[in-house]
């Protein structure tokens, strides 16, 4: 089971420090109601998402960080796929209550609907890539904002899954709200960041390929 959470935590979200430059706390109450509006109205209109991603994951024991490319996409209401082709060809696919994994073409499947915590971390994910994470009652929510973006600081409330992180922070564009950047800081200190390129929505996908072969 440990490396299950392992994998989800290393492929599937990313991280980075606590602290990010230039951004001040948002504390007024108006404010952060606008805020969290303008996001439930993004979360609302949004069907699909497409895009490019570049991940880099930080471990302390190594000088340089270790860089992923791939592209990512998402399916209301929670269907996700990510597809690594750089330094390899890893696929992950959430769909369905389904988890799978297809590491050169070996093929591991998993059901989330069987586990309470698997849930809670799909239903992450989820709220994060759709923009609803500010609502998401499993958080500590601090919001931040710079000239460009909007930085949401997460909290974990669950024990368990603070064991594996200790913070996540997730960066909205000011320009259309959708989620630039997702930060996760693992409690051993070790970091990962993910960085959303070429990023396209509702394009009009209708199903995501169930068998991640493809």
């Amino acid at each position: 089971m440990k490396n299950i959470f392992t994998l989800l935590f290393v492929f599937l979200i990313s991280t980075a420090n606590a602290q990010d430059s230039g951004f001040t706390h948002v504390t007024d109450l108006n404010e952060i109601n606008n805020i969290v509006e303008k996001l439930d109205s993004y979360a609302k209109g949004l069907n699909s998402i497409k895009s490019d991603f570049i991940q880099q994951k930080h471990i302390s024991v190594l000088e340089e960080y270790i860089t992923s490319k791939g592209s990512f996409v998402f399916l209301k209401p929670s269907n996700i796929k990510w597809l690594y082709n750089e330094p390899i060809e890893y696929k992950i696919s959430i769909i369905d209550g389904e988890f799978k994994v297809n590491n050169d073409g070996k093929i591991s499947e998993f059901d989330m609907n069987s586990n309470k915590t698997f849930s809670e971390i799909n239903n992450m994910i989820v709220s994060m890539v759709n923009g609803s994470i500010l609502t998401n009652s499993t958080f500590n929510v601090d919001l931040y904002q710079d000239p460009l973006f909007y930085k949401a600081i997460l909290e974990p409330l669950n024990k368990d899954f603070k064991r594996f992180v200790s913070e996540i922070h997730v960066f909205f564009d000011k320009k259309d709200f959708m989620v630039s950047k997702i930060k996760m800081m693992e409690a051993s200190g070790d970091f990962t960041v993910i960085k959303f390129n070429n990023r396209q929505i509702n394009t009009g996908i209708k199903k995501i390929d169930l068998s991640i072969k493809d």
